[in-house]
């Protein structure tokens, strides 16, 4: 044995672990009271403390490796400052990614603009919608966190999210039906339906739906009966083949409208979803020799990076994602204070921006936007 080396009671060899400091240690060290400490690592800017004082107490913080703790944060006070948003990730193929990613980033954003989010810290939980064990990973996912947002949920996982919220608070994004639990969703039936007045409106006779989420989802439920709804309310027949669900990327889209495309009546008029479904659907129309704005008139639902710079200027529905994920934040707050005590239900409105695909040659080509309409707005 090698002299020093340090020994247990029984004689045999040890190894010796790295301590973690405490905030008693670091008050040691930087030879002031524990309070100090306290005041300048809880990172709260109300308690009175120096500038040069907080300086010197994360110099010694720093320099000798002290971080927080969140989880013995929680076992001292059954609170651990940590909320979780949760959203499900694309199984199929790799096309829908980047939206979605684009999608989470948005939430994320949303949440930060809140003044509260700085008192809290952020989890980004991933889901997969079909796997058989998700109940399990989500409860041991949530053992730590003070609440969760869940965006988008899945019918038949209706009764799982009802036992997870006798765990924690929750707040559901995107999930009008489920109306034991606090939400917030955009108007989906309001935006739908507008975007199916708006085709109308442009002259469209035969206009078809098409979704990237299937009937599985509350939302693309409430989409699809508002986009019969519009159709009938406006006289308009609808066939079977009109409306396509569970679109998951370009080459499916792309076949899909090129078979509208090629029947005897084909449609003048498409609702589609962002990005990779939206570049199919454009694709399909080029290739029949179609001019979008003029022979047939689009509108994408939410819009992307992608969207936004795309020529021909694709109309838009616009989401209020960020705004969406920031109420959602703020409600689940008011939930952990106490504040709600019957579940909330919170609509937001979305806009419709319209660009060349349904404005056609009225739009100004050398402006994207041609015009912003708020759709229900309150009174």
């Amino acid at each position: 044995m090698a002299p020093g080396a340090p020994k247990s009671k029984n004689g045999n060899n040890v190894t010796m672990r790295n301590t973690r400091q405490t905030l008693q240690s670091i008050a040691r060290l930087a030879g002031v009271s524990y309070s100090t400490v306290a005041r300048v690592l809880s990172g709260n800017a109300k308690y009175p403390v120096s500038a040069k004082m907080r300086e010197h107490v994360m110099k010694v913080a720093g320099e000798h490796g002290y971080s927080t703790d969140p989880f013995a944060r929680y076992m001292r006070k059954q609170r651990s400052d940590i909320i979780g948003i949760c959203g499900h990730m694309t199984r199929a193929s790799s096309e829908g990614d980047a939206s979605d990613r684009f999608n989470l980033n948005r939430r994320v954003a949303g949440i930060h603009s809140s003044i509260e989010a700085t008192n809290y810290n952020l989890m980004v939980l991933l889901r997969d919608d079909m796997d058989p064990n998700l109940e399990m990973r989500m409860t041991k996912s949530v053992a730590y966190l003070d609440g969760l947002i869940y965006s988008y949920p899945i019918i038949r996982h209706k009764p799982f999210l009802l036992r997870l919220a006798q765990r924690l608070p929750i707040v559901i994004e995107q999930g009008e039906g489920i109306n034991e639990l606090c939400s917030v969703s955009v108007d989906q039936y309001g935006a739908i339906v507008a975007a199916t007045q708006l085709l109308v409106n442009r002259g469209c006779k035969r206009i078809a739906l098409m979704t990237h989420y299937g009937t599985e989802y509350y939302h693309n439920r409430i989409r699809l009966g508002a986009f019969q709804d519009a159709m009938k309310s406006c006289g308009l027949s609808l066939e079977e083949d009109q409306i396509i669900t569970g679109c998951r990327g370009a080459r499916s889209a792309f076949e899909s409208v090129s078979r509208l495309l090629h029947k005897s009546k084909r449609i003048d008029g498409l609702i589609a979803p962002r990005d990779a479904q939206l570049a199919g659907s454009i694709n399909a129309i080029e290739e029949a020799s179609l001019v979008i704005g003029k022979d047939i008139r689009l509108i994408s639902i939410n819009e992307t990076e992608l969207s936004r710079h795309m020529k021909p200027g694709i109309s838009v529905i616009r989401f209020p994602t960020e705004q969406v994920a920031r109420e959602s934040f703020e409600l689940l707050l008011r939930i952990l204070e106490g504040q709600v005590q019957e579940p909330e239900h919170i609509l937001i409105p979305a806009t419709i921006v319209e660009r060349q695909s349904t404005a056609g040659d009225s739009a100004t080509l050398g402006s994207p936007t041609h015009g912003e309409v708020t759709l229900f707005p309150d009174e």
